[in-house]
């Protein structure tokens, strides 16, 4: 199988996972693992496909990071565009 077959495989597994929503307020409660995430728009648009390395609370930590636009995606992407997670409709883990 090619790379691009693999890495087309491995997102639509990704996309068969469940939904998370971004908090209306507070902190995000997804998982303390470490892993991949897609972060859709409102219109399923794809904003970022993102990873977890390290962090002691994995995607709950990094998902926070881009809440407090404390990532570069959130600095070179969200807030230059305007965009408000907590509006986002939805989010694969």
């Amino acid at each position: 199988m090619s790379e691009c077959a693999q890495v087309d495989n491995l997102y639509n597994q990704l996309l068969k996972t469940e939904h998370h929503h971004f908090p209306i307020s507070g902190k995000v409660n997804v998982s303390n693992k470490q892993g991949v995430y897609i972060i859709f728009s409102l219109k399923g648009e794809v904003l970022h496909v993102g990873k977890t390395a390290r962090g002691k609370n994995g995607l709950n930590q990094r998902l926070g990071n881009h809440l407090r636009n404390q990532s570069s995606f959130s600095k070179k992407y969200l807030i230059v565009k305007g965009i408000e997670l907590r509006q986002q409709e939805s989010l694969n883990i």
